[in-house]
């Protein structure tokens, strides 16, 4: 039989601290390549070099950092940021997306919190 544990933060845990602890991870994303047709990939690779915020990593992912993210981590323009970044809550993503727990490990571990273990056999609820 399955096991449940509860989880270790709820969307209302997550303050202005906690994201000042966290250090920006929600500003950056991984992505595949999304083009398979070499001449793409060149294109595409050539337009990567170019820009700052966006590096390829050793897994085949891309990773964008958004452009308004400061050198301290902080937001540029917080006052006026996007909806979409102010709707954003990391506990809330992690629930829907089910299957990466890599962001809310990262909160977790930077407020001192064990990370959650996708492949101890216990679900969560």
């Amino acid at each position: 039989m399955k096991q449940y544990i509860e989880w270790p933060l709820q969307e209302s845990d997550i303050t202005s601290e906690v994201c000042e602890a966290c250090g920006a991870r929600c500003c950056t994303i991984a992505l595949p390549m999304p083009f398979t047709d070499d001449r793409k990939i060149e294109w595409f690779n050539t337009v990567v070099d170019r820009l700052d915020g966006v590096k390829a990593l050793d897994n085949g992912l891309y990773s964008f950092t958004c452009g308004y993210l400061g050198e301290d981590n902080r937001c540029t323009i917080y006052e006026t940021r996007p909806q979409m970044c102010r709707d954003y809550n990391c506990v809330a993503w992690t629930k829907v997306n089910g299957q990466d727990f890599s962001v809310m490990n990262h909160v977790l571990e930077s407020i001192g919190l064990e990370p959650i273990d996708p492949d101890a056999g216990k679900g969560l609820y």
